[in-house]
């Protein structure tokens, strides 16, 4: 027996449902099965598994959150949250050339956050004195005076 198109949509949607009643109520491991539960209903809808992967990390379930944000990074579309996941995994995996691939290759928070991570991941990389004059540069286009 197969279920007609929208018997399939009804069947997503009592957990989708489920989930932002979940969301809304501030419980968030309820709302991540449900959003799960959804999700493996329409496994290719980047809205849901962005609902999804904000609802796991709601919950502190960080692991299944880093994986949708890489599946949401991979694709097309704006996602910063996905976005600051990533690099974040970069960062506590001391991959600090990864961290700053990501960061020159897309916007992940803002232009001076943006900058300032650049900075700890040349750090990590022990490219101190790029770090210092960057630093002096970014103080100096702020009117603000070197010090030295």
């Amino acid at each position: 027996m197969t279920l007609g198109a929208s018997a399939a949509a009804q069947q997503a949607s009592g957990p989708y449902i489920a989930a932002r009643q979940a969301a809304l109520a501030h419980d968030y491991q309820p709302a991540a099965d449900y959003f799960a539960r959804a999700l493996a209903q329409s496994p290719r809808d980047s809205v849901l598994v962005s609902q999804t992967m904000t609802a796991f990390l709601a919950s502190g379930d960080v692991k299944k959150a880093h994986a949708l944000a890489r599946l949401l990074v991979a694709g097309e579309g704006s996602y910063p949250l996905a976005e600051v996941l990533v690099l974040s995994e970069h960062f506590k995996r001391n991959d600090y050339q990864a961290a700053l691939d990501h960061l020159e290759a897309t916007t992940v928070v803002g232009r001076a956050i943006d900058e300032l991570l650049e900075g700890w991941a040349l750090v990590g990389l022990g490219q101190i004195v790029i770090v210092i004059t960057c630093s002096l540069n970014a103080a100096r286009s702020c009117g603000l005076p070197a010090v030295a």
